[in-house]
Parts: C-alpha cells; structure tokens; sequence
C-alpha cells in the first residue's frame, strides 16, 4: 500500500487520518479490511522509529488512530 510523502509527520491526527484512509481505499494491494489496513500502517511507522520518536509525535499518531476507527466506521472500544 502506498501512501502520500509525509503524511505521517503531519500535525493534525485528523488530516493524517483522512489522507491514510484516502490512501487505503485508493490502494488495490492491501492486505486485509480497510481498517486493519490503515491502523497497521500508523502503528509500523511509530514502530519503526522505536524509542527515537517523540512523545509528542507518539500521542498525535495515537490520536490519529483514533480518528481514523472514527472515519473507517468504527469507534474504539473501550477498555
């Protein structure tokens, strides 16, 4: 799946939501639901940059997925 250069550096969780969810509807190689498909993405990348990644960065990118359960129709469940 691919998605817009730099969109998860962006500041706001909800313009990173919508332009993920645009990128996984738009894609034709994901691999699983919608969902599953944007909310893996979010979590590779903050993944990946490990202990480097800001506790900022860290709680937008949280936020965002957040806000994309909330755009894909799926609200988060609570614990």
């Amino acid at each position: 799946m691919d998605i817009e250069r730099g969109v998860l550096q962006k500041k706001s969780p909800r313009a990173m939501a919508k332009s993920v969810l645009r990128s996984v509807k738009k894609s034709r190689r994901k691999k699983g639901s919608t969902l599953s498909s944007g909310i893996s993405m979010m979590t590779y990348y903050s993944n990946r940059a490990g202990s480097k990644l800001p506790a900022e960065r860290r709680r937008t990118i949280q936020k965002a997925k957040d806000e994309y359960r909330k755009l894909a129709g799926r609200a988060k469940a609570s614990k």
